[in-house]
């Protein structure tokens, strides 16, 4: 039968003290179960401690104090019945006593010496006097007739003997279990102190620069040097200064995870003996790692498992770290390597996932949060497994702070949870790579690779990187272009760029909705007509003026060219026109002839300096390579053919949007660029300083605008409030289809250069409207233009261009000017506006006696009968 009396070996809470009253607010949780086997380690480690002090079973028990009925490993012992027990561990142990309260006046063990003063005898043993009131009282289990008594010789007391025995053998075996506990205990000990102490001596310790645990990613910011465009990294951490942390966060996060830091050596040895005792005698297992080890670990990538040898190097760095730097440092270097969930390693990551602000601006609540999370990340995060567990945590860790005197209890009892963002607002160590702008991150990566960062370093150092991205203007890019191919044909894709000019900044590009992806606007596409305005500016310096006569009928047979050439679908054509005039129809024959006179090499070099940097020609096995016009224009020039005039060799949307930028800058050419400065540790460590050369005079540029102004206006592509742009069109046909394949708008103002394609990504393919009708660069890709520059002019200032000037040679063209007035003219000077009176023209020349189909540049399509430039230019 089952002794109801016996004690199970637990403690009652009030057995503990006020050591107990940490675990007030987790009432049967496992917060408080761990500090109960905290209490009971550190009462049995005492023991054991003035064992090694005091001498074996028979030594002399300290005067004036007799322990009695103590339990050894946390559990309770008993001596066999009718011994006089054993002194344990250097304490007095003497018999049960009967039931009620005894007052011993000297107790007698059986080694050496005697313990005088009063013995404390808990009522109630299992074995009290047969003639008391307890069990062993009459009726009681052990009394007389009792299942357990004496009886009157019936076999109760037989059973009560066995019984009696069979308790003491029990009893014996446990405390030899004990004792071989603590021999292993002791030896294990003193054996990882002699451990501890080797290695000490021969463990590296990590500096802070070379910590492994300290890898922080790098954020990308818009131009304001505010908003978050991407992060790139491993981890997402962002170190900050134990300065920047408020002191009422630093101390939270000491009384959630080592109270003694302040005053310990970097080790608990109190802690590790009481964890080393527990994971021996017990089945749980049990850390004791400060602060120190708890970053010591983080450092050196040590195995987390519960390792004893993981355990002394862990000590051995805690140590060595603890004298080598100050708490401040530590507790910094701490902060900044810790996990706290939602992919946030440190303090400062933490506070921009929990609560999207900075770490200085955290509360006395939301440290204390950030503080219980430590433990456990995922069980203390409210948005996890609810408030209540997440709240219980945190006013434990404020009543620690009470305890410490760091917090004053009114403000600890009238904390409240505080609210956390969403968890999907937390961005982790990467970000923003799929979205549109994660294309941008590409260029950052190559021009921080000049600038000697490498992409692993960018991955690890946790630099901040400010583009040149307007946040607003890519936006509203993004926005144009999914508004105008909304319910188009999914084939369709688009890229926009936008160029700053006279800086090269890179205000928006769009290459595609994924970042990660295909990108529209670094890919080279047959630009079309867009590219004859470089072939314009060439002829201009080479003193070919806008107002020169050419022949612009269609077709024409060139002597190096197999088949004649045909202008637009729509056969656009005269006779003799004005450079200007053939400029704003897009006459394929005349900008072939043009070019022709020019010299492809200086059309090559202009461009190259405006900002085309590279051009695809088609290698002997038909595929397309990058060729190189920085280097050596010239000679780069000779694979090319004089189709270059009219847009045949692929370029890149970001070029040729530099390029028009230079119109826009007078001539003056700046090397596009995506990165502003860059910084770390909040000192800036690297800027980018602006690049520019003039690629063709101001006069050039004034004549080349006054021309392509006109052909934004007569195409009704002006913006929504008026203000002057200027720019050229561009549409390559598919093949020798009478389909398109890619359609372009580049144009400017004073203020901004923007260039759009739409074609298909990554492919070549016809490109036709929801409603089947061919795509031209008038058509769409204005639309595009048109909404995105309209939306990022908004409230600036109108700008008007700089006055034509009309140089060149107006008799350089191919056809002959119109016969002179009877009576000699003065001639125009440089700087001579035209004429400016309503209705007046600029000379257009003879109109061709052949019938066009229309006299705009944008007419309804027709057959071409040849691959190449088509419809509106």
């Amino acid at each position: 039968m089952t002794d109801p009396y016996r004690d199970s070996g637990r403690r009652s809470a009030g057995d503990y003290g006020s050591d107990y009253s940490y675990g007030a607010p987790y009432s049967n949780s496992t917060a408080r179960g761990g500090r109960r086997r905290a209490a009971d380690a550190d009462a049995d480690l005492d023991g054991f401690l003035s064992g090694l002090s005091g001498g074996g079973s028979g030594g002399r028990a300290p005067v004036g104090r007799a322990s009695v009925g103590r339990r050894s490993g946390g559990r309770d012992s008993y001596d066999s019945y009718g011994s006089s027990g054993g002194a344990a561990a250097g304490r007095a142990s003497v018999g049960r006593a009967p039931a009620g309260r005894a007052a011993v006046g000297s107790a007698s063990v059986s080694g050496a010496g005697a313990a005088s003063g009063r013995a404390r005898v808990r009522p109630g043993s299992p074995y009290d006097d047969p003639y008391g009131p307890g069990p062993g009282g009459p009726g009681g289990p052990y009394g007389p007739r009792g299942p357990y008594g004496p009886g009157d010789g019936r076999p109760g007391r037989r059973r009560a003997d066995r019984h009696r025995r069979s308790e003491g053998e029990r009893a014996r075996k446990r405390r030899r279990r004990q004792k071989l506990a603590a021999i292993i205990a002791v030896s294990v000990m003193l054996l990882g102190f002699v451990v501890l102490a080797g290695t000490y001596y021969v463990v590296n310790v990590p500096t802070p620069d070379q910590l492994a645990g300290m890898s922080q990613n790098s954020k990308i910011l818009f131009s304001d040097g505010k908003s978050t465009m991407a992060k790139v990294g491993d981890e997402n951490r962002k170190v900050v200064n134990i300065k920047e942390i408020p002191k009422h966060v630093r101390r939270a996060v000491v009384t959630a995870e080592d109270r003694s830091f302040y005053e310990n050596s970097g080790v608990d040895v109190r802690g590790i003996m009481r964890a080393a005792w527990n994971n021996l005698t017990d089945d749980d297992t049990e850390g004791a790692s400060t602060i120190t080890q708890q970053y010591a670990r983080n450092a050196a990538n040590l195995d987390r498992g519960q390792s004893y040898t993981r355990k002394v190097r862990e000590m051995a760095m805690a140590v060595k770290l603890n004298r080598q730097y100050g708490k401040d440092k530590i507790l910094e270097m701490y902060l900044n390597t810790i996990y706290f969930g939602r992919n946030a390693n440190g303090i400062g990551a933490a506070a921009e996932a929990y609560f999207g602000k900075s770490v200085e601006k955290l509360t006395v609540e939301e440290g204390a949060l950030l503080a219980s999370v430590i433990k456990n990340p995922h069980g203390y995060d409210p948005a996890n497994t609810g408030p209540e567990r997440a709240q219980s945590r945190m006013r434990w860790v404020l009543k620690g702070m009470v305890d410490m005197k760091w917090l004053e209890a009114e403000q600890a009892a009238e904390a409240e949870l505080p609210k956390t963002q969403d968890p999907k607002k937390a961005t982790g160590a990467q970000y923003g790579l799929d979205k549109p702008t994660g294309a941008v991150v590409k260029y950052v990566e190559r021009e921080l690779e000049a600038m000697g960062i490498t992409p692993k370093q960018l991955r690890e150092n946790g630099y901040t990187v400010q583009t040149t991205i307007d946040k607003k203007m890519q936006k509203a890019a993004e926005d144009a272009a999914h508004k105008i191919l909304k319910g188009q044909s999914k084939k369709l894709a688009s890229a926009l760029v936008a160029v700053e000019p006279g800086t090269g900044k890179v205000k928006a590009y769009y290459g595609g909705d994924k970042g990660a992806g295909w990108d529209n606007a670094s890919a080279h596409h047959q630009p079309g007509s867009s590219l004859k305005a470089y072939v314009l500016a060439a002829a201009i310096e080479d003193g070919t003026s806008v107002r020169s006569y050419w022949d612009g009928s269609s077709p024409q047979e060139f002597p190096d060219r197999e088949r004649p050439l045909r202008n637009s679908d729509n056969n656009n054509q005269c006779k003799r026109c004005t450079l200007e005039r053939a400029t704003v129809l897009s006459l394929n024959t005349t900008y072939y002839a043009l070019t022709s006179k020019v010299g492809k090499d200086k059309v090559i070099e202009l461009a190259s300096k405006a900002g085309i940097r590279s051009m695809s020609w088609p290698n002997d096995e038909g595929e397309y390579e990058k060729i190189d016009l920085t280097q050596d224009p010239a000679a780069a020039s000779k694979k090319f053919s004089n189709e270059v005039g009219i847009g045949q060799y692929p370029i890149s949307v970001l070029d040729n949007a530099s390029g028009f930028a230079t119109f826009a800058a007078e001539g003056t050419a700046a090397k596009t660029h995506f990165v502003t400065k860059v910084m770390q540790d909040d000192q800036v460590i690297k800027e980018t300083e602006i690049q520019t050369q003039q690629a063709f005079k101001p006069e050039t540029a004034a004549d080349a605008s006054a021309v392509m102004r006109k052909v934004v206006s007569s195409g009704s592509d002006d913006l929504f409030d008026g203000r002057p742009s200027a720019g050229k069109t561009g549409t390559w046909q598919y093949g020798n289809t009478e389909h398109n394949a890619h359609a372009w708008m580049a144009g400017y103002t004073p203020q901004l250069a923007a260039a759009v394609w739409m074609g298909r990504s990554g492919e070549e393919g016809a490109i036709r409207t929801k409603e089947g009708a061919k795509i031209y660069g008038s058509g769409l890709p204005a639309d595009i233009w048109k909404t995105f520059m309209s939306k990022v002019h908004k409230g600036k200032q109108v700008k008007q261009f700089p006055k034509p000037q009309y140089l060149g040679d107006v008799g350089a063209g191919n056809k002959e000017s119109p016969s002179p007035s009877p009576e000699p003219t003065e001639s125009k000077k440089p700087g001579d506006a035209p004429p400016t009176k309503p209705g007046d023209e600029y000379p257009t020349g003879e109109p061709t006696t052949e019938p066009t189909k229309c006299r705009g540049p944008f007419c309804p399509p027709d057959e071409t009968g040849d691959g190449g430039e088509t419809g509106d230019g």
